[in-house]
C-alpha cells in the first residue's frame, strides 16, 4: 500500500452520521478565514513599503485555503504533510515579517 495515497478519512461522509454537517461547513468557513487574511495581507502590502515580502507572505494563507476546499472532499496523508509545510512556512514568514514592523500588534 502507498502511504501517501492512503485516505484517512472516505470521501463518503454518509458513514459519518451527523459529523458532515459540521466538517464540510467548517472546512468551508475556514477557507473563507484563511483568504481573508490573505486579502488582509495583500492591502497591508499595497499600502506599505514591503511589497514583495508581504505578497510572499500571503501565499501560505491562499495555500491552507485551498488545502481546506480540498479537504471537504477528501483527506490523504499527503493532505495532511502538505498543511504542515504551509503552517511552518506561514510561522516562518511570520517571523520575517513581525521583523518589518517593529513595534506594531500584527
Amino acid at each position: 500500500m502507498n502511504l501517501l495515497s492512503y485516505k484517512l478519512l472516505e470521501t463518503d461522509f454518509g458513514n459519518f452520521a451527523g459529523f458532515s454537517y459540521v466538517y464540510v461547513p467548517f472546512n468551508l468557513v475556514e477557507a473563507l478565514l484563511w483568504l481573508a487574511c490573505a486579502a488582509y495581507v495583500w492591502l497591508r502590502a499595497l499600502r506599505g513599503n514591503n511589497l514583495a515580502i508581504e505578497f510572499v507572505y500571503s501565499s501560505p494563507f491562499v495555500l491552507f485555503a485551498l488545502t481546506d476546499f480540498i479537504e471537504v472532499f477528501y483527506l490523504p496523508v499527503w493532505l495532511l504533510l502538505l498543511k504542515g509545510l504551509v503552517l511552518l512556512s506561514l510561522l516562518i514568514l511570520r517571523k520575517n515579517v513581525i521583523r518589518l514592523y517593529a513595534g506594531a500588534k500584527l
